[in-house]
């Protein structure tokens, strides 16, 4: 938020919280029907043991949603009410092909860029249209970088879940690591990592992220690098859900508290 006003809507981050619990829980909830292969051993299993108290979570949370959801401005609605049908639609199935029905994520390269896009949009495009500082703010004449910046990022952060799900995702899927393999999936993911850092670089040239701001970001952009490249199946659970994902939080906390620093 910071990146777009000089103060932060607490309404928009509680609602952002509340929503991503909702989905991420509901998300679970379907796959326990749908793919079985998922509760053999591990997170998912616990999941499913206490699938009673996860579905409590997720009505509590999706309530949560609802109520601060009246805290937004109207005009982000439309655009809130299309990444939640995609967020929906990721897991389930409706599309009918060859006698089965499948979610968006079955279809071929879809889950990598639907995740990447989600999360881009309610990163950069909601908070302009929330913020009371929209027309103002100088990241409206760069906004083409910010995008790619956060794009690029979500994706080589998302890739690394790919390469863990290598061997229980359909072959239909089309994976980029099923695609590439997993050492060029790397690859690709070091690719998108570096793009995001150049648009931040980008950004910083034209005045609208400082030059500790920057250091952040490459910060960031190290940790990133370290996990892209130590990236196989054979990985910990925590290592993907607690450090790949955890590089999202950490980014969050170096640029925020520069950003702090700076007044920006």
């Amino acid at each position: 938020m910071l990146l777009f006003e000089n103060e932060i809507d607490y309404f928009y981050i509680l609602f952002v919280g509340f929503a991503t619990l909702a989905t991420y829980n509901f998300q679970r909830i379907v796959k326990f029907r749908n793919r079985p292969e998922y509760l053999k051993a591990g997170r998912n299993n616990w999941l499913f043991r206490n699938r009673k108290k996860l579905s409590l979570i997720t009505l509590i949370a999706g309530i949560g949603t609802s109520f601060f959801a009246f805290y937004l401005p109207i005009q982000a609605y439309p655009t809130l009410f299309f990444m939640a049908l995609l967020s929906l639609l990721y897991v389930v199935r409706f599309i009918p092909r060859k006698g089965k029905r499948l979610a968006l994520r079955d279809l071929p390269l879809m889950k990598v860029f639907l995740i990447a896009l989600v999360w881009t949009v309610v990163s950069v495009v909601i908070p302009l249209q929330t913020g009371s500082g929209v027309e103002s703010t100088s990241f409206t004449r760069s906004f083409g970088l910010v995008l790619l910046e956060k794009f690029a990022f979500l994706m080589a952060i998302t890739i690394p879940f790919d390469i863990r799900d290598v061997a229980f995702d359909d072959p239909n899927q089309q994976t980029i690591p099923q695609l590439l393999g997993v050492q060029k999936s790397i690859q690709v993911a070091i690719a998108f990592a570096l793009i995001s850092f150049v648009a931040s670089a980008l950004l910083c040239l034209n005045g609208n992220y400082s030059h500790l701001t920057l250091c952040a970001f490459a910060g960031s952009t190290l940790l990133n690098l370290f996990f892209i490249t130590n990236s196989n199946p054979k990985k910990t659970e925590m290592f993907f859900a607690g450090g790949v994902d955890g590089t999202l939080l950490i980014q969050a906390v170096l640029v925020s508290l520069t950003l702090i620093e700076g007044n920006i």
